[in-house]
């Protein structure tokens, strides 16, 4: 099953609306998902897109980042503080951790994909994730809220693995944690930031805003529309990741 193939258009669930409606009105998500122009002329320029990001995100935006990727310099530093041997999957992360934002990020990211049965995922799902870490941070999520939604999406993956997970191939997998990291997000937190932000920021050079849009409503519609967890489950999580979360001030100290 292909989710993801080529995106265009917009979403944005409010997360207490699209939950409390979608049960009886799944078409409300669909109706959120009309194209913008500003996301189509947008995708084709970095300073466009950042600029736009503002006026889509509202409050929730990552800011002008002229260097989205990490330095030589601080490819090394990451590199450096992190005692790889001790990380489970570390030698995943290892290769793309000039991606993260700091060195908290690798811890998340291990216990994330261990917690959500992830051991098999590519280079270019890891770097991915850590790409999308970091644009979580960017629009200045706490560590708390990130570990939220984390806590959520590992759950989503385990019912989405069971579903279509033979039929997905390594660089699917990776855009369908990170369409249910955007539904997470969307359900966790007050203030959301649109999908055509994140595609702007993380899927243009993969999909149109159009398939992105109907892989996220397909993702809706194989949990039915249903976003709510255990309580106890979504603590037992929340505590796996703060705890995996290195408590020294150099752990979550951007290396740019």
């Amino acid at each position: 099953m292909v989710l993801l193939g080529r995106p265009e258009c917009r979403v944005q669930p409010t997360a207490t609306k699209v939950a409390a409606s979608a049960d009886s009105h799944p078409e409300v998500v669909v109706n959120r998902c009309m194209p913008s122009k500003d996301d189509a002329a947008g995708a084709h320029s970095d300073a466009e897109s950042t600029a736009g990001a503002s006026s889509l995100c509202g409050a929730r935006a990552p800011p002008t980042d002229a260097s989205s990727d990490a330095s030589a310099r601080s490819r090394v530093r990451i590199a450096d503080l992190v005692p790889w041997g001790e990380v489970k999957l570390g030698r995943k992360i290892l290769p793309h951790c000039h991606v993260a934002y700091c060195v908290a990020d690798v811890y998340l990211l291990s216990t994330f994909l261990r917690m959500a049965g992830l051991h098999d995922i590519g280079g270019g799902g890891v770097r991915l994730l850590l790409r999308t870490l970091k644009f979580l941070r960017l629009c200045d999520y706490s560590a708390e809220d990130i570990c939220s939604i984390l806590a959520h999406t590992s759950e989503y993956v385990h019912d989405v693995l069971k579903a279509c997970g033979g039929r997905m191939d390594e660089r699917e997998v990776g855009n369908v944690v990170v369409c249910l990291t955007f539904m997470a997000h969307s359900w966790t937190q007050d203030e959301t930031c649109p999908l055509g932000v994140w595609h702007r920021h993380i899927f243009r050079d993969y999909c149109t805003m159009k398939t992105l849009n109907l892989a996220v409503v397909r993702l809706f519609e194989l949990r039915r529309y249903r976003m709510r967890l255990p309580v106890q489950k979504v603590a037992d999580n929340m505590e796996r990741l703060l705890k995996a979360i290195p408590q020294s001030p150099a752990a979550v100290r951007t290396s740019r």
